[in-house]
């Protein structure tokens, strides 16, 4: 059997090869209104087929298409197609022909196979009803016999018609409907793009997802604005947006406002915003893939509830959000804020239900941002009301914020006390300075980096002390009497920044120049 299908492998790839290269299929047009073509497997045993080929009917009306390794397979009574996937079978009706239905005939049972392989009756079909093409997709490791299949076929006088897996407005886009200028919009398949124009969409449909939205879409789909454009209805509860088993990506010159009364946009895999301006009137929630504003882009979401809930990671980087919501504005995964950011979230109910402005469930991270609400504000993890510890923003008392308010500062240090202060040689005192920091002043002695007289570095409790309050720094009576008479450059550094000053050095303290202790402004 197998020197039988050995042979076969030869003569057929050898008559195939030869085929392909001397003249593409062609095919002819079916004669009479409908034409039954079958494939029957009792034959592929002999049409041993393996890697990529092609092999055609008898009456060279369909051409099918084998890629991946996919051969007929027998050992221990066990005759399977086996598919080494990733693999398929692609069938294509000749020019002018169209099939109008497909049916493919699996085996009654599948023989004993090999125990590490599955053996099932599963695939996954793919056709365009109408259309010239479909594909059988084999998952992989994957064996099953298939008894025939049988395409009928009739002529196509009307172009084929496309149909994509995308509803804009009340329709079906399909390539006889590919833009309506009254709604502002057109859809270019090739790269899965719809660009809106200055649109407003606001009719829903029902024909693709359970709840009815303005636009719907299964696959990967690039949003690209130009102009003002409106997408939903504050008068209606439907959503306005839904993307289901793809990325979406919302970029464009232009803005978006999304609409809805309730749930405002759903995405179940990954939601980018790029680029772009986008107000979200409406509750959104962001799938496990996550939710990604980038590159400058401004996003405002408001809601009756939570605003924002995003199964996965929340990246922001380089882009402005603004959430408000009535218990909680943000929920997230992961939350990443970077770049020149600023995040804006409040929980604005003023009653006992109000959660918290921003949670993060796994991790809260800010990278050279700063939190300027509330004064002194920190990530800490506990509990914000909703049943579980989370990363949540809290106030220096430990209160779990109900706005928040995170951005790109730039931090100012200023000696509150003791600058160009005078200091006698003889008073054999102390000289003490105080540095305040302009936001998060709390976290000014966690920053401290030390000490320069006259440029150089002095050491700590040696030469001077250091102590909370913004930062206090007492400069020691034994460091002061080495100095000569005259002004000295005191410079006080932190890891993000310095603040310099003077101290007037005299060598006898007299009721002219009195020796007074500066006040330190310590509270």
């Amino acid at each position: 059997m197998r020197n039988r299908i050995g042979k076969t492998i030869v003569t057929l790839l050898a008559v195939i090869a030869l085929l392909i290269g001397l003249m593409p299929f062609a095919g002819k047009r079916v004669d009479a209104a409908v034409t039954e073509v079958v494939f029957d497997s009792s034959t592929w045993e002999d049409e041993f087929f393996g890697g990529d080929s092609s092999f055609t009917d008898k009456d060279n009306l369909v051409t099918a298409t084998v890629t991946g390794d996919v051969h007929f397979y027998e050992q221990d009574s066990c005759a399977e197609f086996r598919f080494f996937g990733p693999s398929s079978l692609s069938f294509e009706a000749s020019e002018g022909n169209q099939f109008t239905s497909i049916t493919i005939n699996l085996a009654d049972s599948l023989m004993s196979c090999p125990a590490n392989w599955e053996a099932v009756n599963r695939l996954t079909w793919k056709w365009t009803k109408g259309g010239n093409k479909a594909t059988i997709d084999v998952e992989e490791r994957t064996l099953f016999r298939i008894r025939s299949i049988t395409f009928v076929l009739e002529p196509a006088d009307e172009p084929v018609l496309t149909e994509y897996p995308l509803w804009v407005g009340s329709r079906q886009v399909t390539s006889a409907y590919l833009s309506n200028e009254t709604e502002g919009w057109s859809y270019d398949p090739e790269t899965n793009v719809l660009a809106l124009s200055n649109a407003n969409i606001t009719d829903t449909n029902t024909a693709y997802s359970v709840t009815p939205s303005c636009i719907s879409t299964n696959e990967d789909l690039t949003i690209s604005l130009s102009g003002n454009n409106t997408v939903g209805s504050i008068d209606s509860s439907s959503l306005a947006i839904d993307s289901y088993d793809g990325v979406l990506t919302i970029t464009g010159s232009g803005s978006l406002t999304v609409n809805s009364k309730k749930d405002c946009i759903e995405v179940t895999d990954k939601l980018i915003i790029d680029k772009t301006s986008v107000t979200i009137n409406g509750y959104m929630k962001v799938g496990g893939a996550g939710f990604h504003i980038s590159n400058g882009s401004e996003v405002k979401a408001t809601s009756a509830s939570g605003s924002i809930s995003v199964l996965g990671p929340l990246k922001i980087e380089g882009s402005r959000l603004e959430a408000t919501g009535d218990e909680l504005a943000v929920l997230a995964d992961r939350i990443s804020i970077s770049g020149n950011s600023e995040v804006k979230a409040v929980a604005s109910s003023q009653a006992q239900r109000a959660i918290a402005a921003i949670c993060a469930l796994v991790s809260f991270e800010i990278n050279g941002l700063e939190i300027v609400t509330p004064e002194d504000g920190k990530i800490i993890k506990g509990d914000a009301g909703i049943g579980r510890e989370v990363f949540t923003v809290c106030d220096k008392d430990g209160n779990v914020a109900k706005e928040v308010l995170i951005k790109s500062v730039t931090p100012e240090y200023t000696v509150t006390s003791g600058a160009g202060g005078t200091y006698a040689l003889d008073s054999g005192k102390d000289y003490t300075l105080a540095v305040k920091r302009n936001v998060n002043d709390g976290s000014c002695f966690e920053r401290f980096a030390g000490v320069k007289l006259d440029g150089e570095e002095l050491t700590k409790d040696t030469d001077y002390t250091a102590e909370k309050g913004s930062t206090v720094i007492t400069l020691k009576a034994s460091t002061l009497s080495r100095l000569s008479e005259g002004e000295h450059p005191v410079t006080v550094n932190f890891t993000d920044g310095i603040v310099e000053t003077a101290l007037k050095v005299k060598k006898t303290s007299s009721p002219d120049t009195p020796y007074r202790i500066p006040t330190t402004g310590i509270e």
